[in-house]
């Protein structure tokens, strides 16, 4: 996605729908974000992502933009993850953009508030982290030897920062602590009784620390070879009562050569049984958003009654 702004170009202000569809053309909305943020002329859009974009400057710097919403709770979600990122630039930049062997990005300046009759509520600027941005690097066709490799890397990056992070004091983030696990009303008492079991698992397993809160290939910048130059977005970093909440997004495949990985660079143990239980909080959530889905209903009910089989062990739910 890219594209400079144009500040000629018309377009009706407010704030923004949650729904993307019904949003302007997002080239539209960043010409618009150049009549308010003048630093934004000639700028380049990177991206978009839920809450705002992201702007390419000339100096090699970027700025991100917050959308304002129309709906109160979603609005408040963009506030709460712009402030979170920015303070959480601000607890990093005694890092000067190096942790351990990756880099960061460096706040520049604070953050612009942005008139209340615009759709954006603020913008700010930090440094660009180089490299590129994408899925899991390696799930790209490549031996599979390589794929294992990255892996153990990608878990020995995240060691480094759980190490760099540990002693600063970050807010409760608990946007973050996507392992939590409910109850859906909809499902067979039996499986709840088996997701409430799980829950009681973590909780009495879970290690508490300071989470980078959206730990996946994304989040990540990778040099032409694949390797991790970088970590970015810390909208969602925090204090977590599931310090290794981090690892959920690894695909399960590679998770036994991550945890290898990050434990092999001094990461705190990895309780394998509280990664998997810990999976169930975005499945529990993904079947209460889907019950009106019978497709999408069948497929989590599925996975979710597969990872309870894999738990027994330490759960003692028997399907």
């Amino acid at each position: 996605m890219s594209g400079t702004a144009d500040t000629s170009a018309s377009y009706k202000d407010g704030p923004l729908p949650w729904e993307r569809h019904k949003r302007p053309a997002l080239g539209k909305l960043f010409n618009r974000a150049a009549h308010y943020a003048p630093a934004l002329a000639g700028a380049k859009l990177l991206g978009v992502g839920s809450f705002g974009m992201v702007a390419g400057h000339d100096d090699g710097s970027v700025s991100k933009i917050t959308f304002r919403f129309i709906d109160p709770d979603m609005n408040g979600e963009a506030k709460r993850s712009a402030a979170g990122e920015v303070n959480t630039l601000r607890l990093l930049d005694g890092f000067a953009g190096r942790l351990g062997s990756f880099h960061v990005p460096v706040l520049l300046g604070e953050p612009n508030e942005l008139p209340e009759d615009s759709p954006f509520l603020h913008i700010f600027r930090m440094t660009h982290v180089s490299g590129v941005a994408g899925d899991w690097y390696p799930l790209t066709p490549v031996p599979a030897a390589e794929r294992q490799a990255y892996f153990r890397d990608a878990g020995a990056v995240l060691a480094q920062f759980h190490a760099a992070v540990a002693d600063l004091r970050m807010p409760v983030r608990l946007q973050g602590d996507g392992w939590r696990i409910r109850p859906v009303a909809h499902l067979s008492d039996r499986i709840n009784e088996g997701l409430m079991a799980a829950a009681r698992y973590v909780d009495g397993h879970a290690m508490a620390g300071n989470i980078h809160g959206d730990f996946h290939g994304g989040n990540l910048m990778h040099d032409a070879d694949g390797r991790i130059t970088g970590i970015i977005d810390f909208a969602m970093t925090g204090r977590s009562a599931n310090l290794h909440s981090d690892m959920l997004a690894v695909p399960d495949g590679y998770l036994d050569k991550f945890i290898e990985g990050y434990e092999g660079a001094g990461g705190a143990k990895v309780d394998r049984h509280v990664v998997t239980a810990a999976s169930l909080g975005w499945m529990s959530r993904l079947a209460h958003f889907t019950q009106d889905d019978p497709a999408a209903q069948t497929d989590v009910t599925e996975k979710i009654n597969e990872t309870l089989n894999r738990l027994t062990f330490v759960t003692g739910y028997k399907p």
